[in-house]
């Protein structure tokens, strides 16, 4: 099922950031600041032209927050424009909850775009699975409040060659701790500490392969999966700024860097971050007997395929996998199923680090896991399928003493339902779509 991101630009009559987006291959609809209080809104993402003032900004946003449904607002203009103290009050108020400064590229774009649109449909799924869960007699708490950023719950580790440490700390201490690390290595010791809410990678003075290989290392541990990484790269030097987003970063601010720009990039993706983590307490409290599968802990299979149907019913797009152990019989013969039953605890733990705060992980089967990936069609499935793989490929996996090589792979796509096909026939058909060797 194809899932489109339709996309409001609220622009003056003569502006050119609608057409710009609509390049990109969003649709996209424009209108000035005084037809959106009369305008249907069926729209995902709002994005409004930093060339309006305050007051009309204003007039956009009480229209935006009045809607029946959440409608993300993006800031987007020149940097004169949008790294003002002004708009840094709005991001920490809530009003505003993304800026991205103009020009941009498409890679940048669509980074951002899609972040906050998953945002949305992390907040809309809330509500699916707390009433799937009811229907297992098992209560959520109510949806996490937007994270207040304070030192008391947010903390950001500033890594690499310590260029603009000083800067950071003197202007981000009223909102967040702010600690330092020179090394890739002293870096990933103190994110092993936990705590740390997002990570600055200053690599001004570092070349380009060295930005790479941390990038890579990062991402490829689960615990660091999701972790939001804003890039100083090398001063003038743009053109790998594409290579940097496929490898996992956030946000890229070129040097020289400017405290309005940090705040700017960082406050939103903090305060997303916060809520994931309060949203992903909220689920782990709910997820007990009877929802959980007794051994990995995901959801059981049960509640899989009442909340498969649930999309169905609410004609929600999604995307399916199926993932499946192949060599399970040679670990239970070598290891005993004491040692399997090790195997799939780590497995379904891997598995429930990288999925995504909007999608369900369950399992299946004996040796099989399911993901259902609301709101996300083909192309991005497929990519956080391949991201998946590449974590697991680099994951070691022990039975006991000693380690053993998992092979899994990955079956799935973006399906719709046929006629009069139940939820378990659907799953099925999903696995022959696409398959992901992971050895």
């Amino acid at each position: 099922m194809t899932v489109e991101i339709r996309i409001m630009v609220i622009e003056p009559i003569d502006g050119l950031l609608g057409g710009q987006i609509r390049q990109m291959g969003f649709d996209c609809r424009s209108l000035s600041a005084p037809e959106m209080g009369e305008a249907d809104l069926n729209e995902r993402l709002i994005v409004i032209d930093g060339s309006y003032e305050r007051p009309e900004r204003e007039a956009v946003l009480a229209a935006a927050h009045a809607a029946p449904q959440l409608m993300p607002v993006i800031l987007a203009g020149p940097a004169e424009r949008i790294h003002q103290p002004a708009i840094v009050d709005e991001l920490r108020g809530g009003r505003i909850d993304f800026v991205i400064q103009t020009p941009f590229t498409p890679s940048q774009f669509h980074s951002h775009i899609k972040s906050l649109a998953r945002f949305a449909n992390i907040r809309a799924e809330f509500g699916r699975r707390a009433a799937v869960l009811a229907r297992f007699g098992r209560a959520m708490a109510p949806m996490p409040a937007d994270a207040t950023i304070s030192p008391h719950t947010a903390a950001l580790l500033v890594a690499g060659s310590g260029r603009y440490f000083n800067a950071i700390e003197k202007s981000l201490a009223p909102d967040m701790q702010v600690f330092g690390a020179l090394t890739p290595e002293l870096a990933m010791d103190r994110l092993a500490e936990g705590g740390i809410t997002a990570l600055v990678l200053d690599m001004s003075a570092e070349p380009f392969a060295d930005a790479i290989a941390f990038l890579r290392r990062l991402r490829r541990d689960a615990r660091y999966f999701h972790l939001p990484v804003i890039l100083i790269p090398l001063a003038d030097n743009s053109d790998g700024d594409d290579r940097f987003y496929e490898e996992g970063v956030t946000d890229i601010l070129h040097p020289p860097l400017e405290a309005q720009a940090l705040l700017v990039s960082l406050l939103p993706l903090m305060r997303i971050a916060l809520f994931r983590e309060a949203l992903k307490t909220a689920y782990e409290e709910a997820r007990s007997n009877p929802v959980a599968d007794a051994l990995t802990g995901l959801y059981s299979r049960g509640v899989l395929l009442t909340h498969l149907q649930q999309l169905i019913d609410d004609g929600a797009g999604f995307s399916i996998a199926l993932l499946s152990v192949d060599n399970m019989a040679v670990i239970n013969g070598e290891f005993g199923y004491a040692g399997g039953d090790m195997i799939l605890r780590q497995i379904g733990k891997a598995i429930e680090l990288l999925t995504r705060g909007e999608d369900m992980a369950a399992r299946f089967s004996g040796s099989e896991f399911a993901l259902l990936m609301p709101e996300t069609g083909e192309i991005a499935a497929n990519a956080a399928l391949r991201r998946i793989l590449s974590v697991l490929r680099h994951t070691s996996f022990s039975p006991g003493p000693g380690m053993i090589t998992v092979e899994v792979e990955f079956g799935g796509g973006a399906v719709e339902k046929q006629q009069g096909e139940s939820p378990e026939l659907m799953l099925s058909r999903a696995k022959a779509l696409y398959r992901y060797p992971c050895r």
